[in-house]
């Protein structure tokens, strides 16, 4: 080997052997292991570090989050606040103003049907739907006098008391009775059905209000011919008297001045009414015919097989009370 190529090796080898040393393997050469356990050693970052991360974006997540909760608090705060609304206006629909109404029946007595079934919806007691006014006058009574039927047909439902009754010791069925209302007894009816109240319906149909009237007797002194039809269908007892006289709701079809016979007639034939009746004096409808000089109606009550011998507590007939003569003669008693 000349000088040259000797130098040349020596400035490979001596490169070579620097290269290994700078590159970290050392002596341990190809064989070495490369496990280093140098802290200088930094992992493969796939994205900025946090140092690098600005302020405001690292705190994103954060913000997030936490309008997520102030969001959550809010709708929290806002149920309450409408829970605290409800409840409050609950307390204040049901609490008595001075003549003990509350919003339930002046709503009803307004007429506002659509508020007061709101208001009925809502009730958390059924107790506080029985709350009585003044004259007396519940909820149920209130909707009985206006004919709203498919109010008080709720009101039943939501377990307001069927058997109250008013100052004037009126039920729902004198109500109804009084003023002809058909579709509002239909829907007592329907409504008591279907909570288990027959029971109690059977005993406010003969139930007697404090002037002594049963709702049939209030049903036949304002002509009311359809409900007398139903309350016959429902089982009321059409001879029950008042209390006073002890008349029958035949006496009451009588007594006007302008007696009716189309609906005395009514009454005989289709409610099966008891004809000969007597009153607490001993009084017959056909007495009371008589004494009025009303052929038409006595002719009624003589169709029916009215008694002309019935003698009163003052041993008269029929007879003795007429004043006229063509009366007189048609009560005759047959020879």
């Amino acid at each position: 080997m000349d000088q040259s190529s000797a130098n040349q090796h020596l400035t490979l080898a001596k490169y070579q052997h620097q290269e290994g040393a700078d590159s970290g393997y050392g002596d341990s050469g190809f064989g070495g292991s490369f496990c280093s356990t140098s802290s200088d050693v930094t992992e493969i970052k796939t994205g900025p570090t946090e140092e690098t991360i600005p302020e405001h974006v690292q705190d994103t997540g954060v913000l997030l989050e936490q309008l997520s909760i102030q969001e959550n608090l809010t709708d929290i705060q806002q149920q309450q606040e409408r829970e605290n609304q409800i409840i409050s206006y609950i307390r204040k629909a049901f609490t008595p103003d001075s003549d003990c109404d509350t919003y339930l029946t002046i709503l009803l007595a307004k007429n506002e049907v659509l508020q007061a079934t709101q208001l009925i919806e809502i009730c958390p007691r059924p107790e506080y739907l029985d709350i009585q006014n003044n004259l007396g006058q519940a909820a149920i009574h209130v909707a009985a006098y206006l004919n709203l039927a498919g109010i008080l047909h709720n009101l039943i439902l939501r377990g307001a008391k069927l058997d109250l009754v008013d100052a004037g010791g009126k039920n729902v069925f004198h109500i109804c009775s009084d003023r002809g209302h058909l579709e509002t007894l239909n829907a007592i009816v329907d409504a008591g059905n279907k909570t288990n109240q027959v029971n109690i319906m059977r005993a406010l149909l003969n139930e007697r209000d404090y002037c002594g009237y049963t709702p049939f007797f209030q049903a036949v002194s304002q002509k009311h011919q359809h409900i007398c039809q139903a309350l016959v269908r429902l089982g009321a007892d059409v001879n029950a008297t008042d209390i006073k006289n002890g008349n029958s709701p035949l006496h009451e079809s009588v007594m006007p001045e302008e007696a009716d016979q189309v609906f005395v007639g009514f009454l005989l034939k289709e409610c099966k009414l008891n004809v000969n009746h007597q009153n607490m004096a001993g009084i017959t409808p056909l007495h009371i015919a008589a004494s009025k000089n009303d052929k038409a109606i006595c002719s009624v009550l003589l169709l029916y097989r009215a008694d002309v011998n019935l003698q009163d507590i003052n041993n008269n007939i029929p007879a003795d009370y007429a004043t006229n003569s063509d009366i007189i003669n048609h009560l005759q008693i047959p020879h």
